[in-house]
């Protein structure tokens, strides 16, 4: 029989995003990512993503480039080792759904990042895992 912390730990560890951060970082650029699933700040479920909804994401020179159904924004994101940093400094955005807020506070919200070659993670301060893309092997701007 377990103890009772080791039982609450084990109960708490299920709870939420993965915290396997931080990340190991990795080559992000060339890759069309496409967005798997996300954790919004502040909430222990992955909620689904929107109907029809391909969310993406691709870098170049040190900077990136996010789109889905309608709007689009990017900036810098300055990628040291492990780190990364996503500042917005340009959008299209007319009007702002939940699923958009979320995703957009995640991606200011990230820390550090493992890219691999067909998957990258992003992680909070908290080492929480709170983004995970796909790599795509077509362009998904025109899916």
């Amino acid at each position: 029989m377990r103890s009772l912390p080791a039982a609450l730990a084990l109960a708490l560890s299920a709870c939420g995003p993965p915290r396997t951060g931080p990340g190991e970082g990795g080559a992000v650029e060339g890759v069309w990512w496409v967005l798997e699933s996300y954790t919004p700040f502040n909430t222990v479920e992955r909620p689904n993503l929107p109907q029809g909804v391909v969310q993406w994401m691709t870098f170049s020179g040190g900077q990136y480039t996010s789109g889905g159904a309608t709007n689009r924004f990017g900036g810098a994101a300055p990628v040291t080792d492990v780190k990364i940093r996503f500042l917005v400094e340009w959008s299209t955005f007319a009007a702002q759904d939940q699923f958009e807020r979320d995703y957009q506070s995640n991606l200011t919200g990230t820390r550090t990042f493992t890219a691999t070659g067909d998957q990258l993670l992003l992680f909070d301060s908290a080492n929480y895992q709170i983004t995970v893309f796909r790599a795509s092997a077509t362009d998904p701007t025109q899916m």
